[in-house]
């Protein structure tokens, strides 16, 4: 996914997005220049943040 699909499909925008993969936040692949976002990862990512104060999103 890229990082556009990924703000629509956690409903945050496009800037947080790549703030949280820059700070590590978010799972994500770097390939060359580009960042993408695999939805299984993100799947699993939000399911171990349920109940977690911690948000990546600040």
């Amino acid at each position: 996914m890229t990082a556009d699909e990924v703000a629509l499909f956690l409903r945050v925008d496009r800037k947080s997005i790549y703030a949280a993969a820059q700070r590590n936040g978010i799972p994500h692949r770097r390939m060359g220049k580009r960042i993408l976002f695999s939805r299984a990862a993100l799947t699993l990512w939000l399911s171990s943040c349920k109940g977690s104060s911690e948000s990546s999103f600040k």
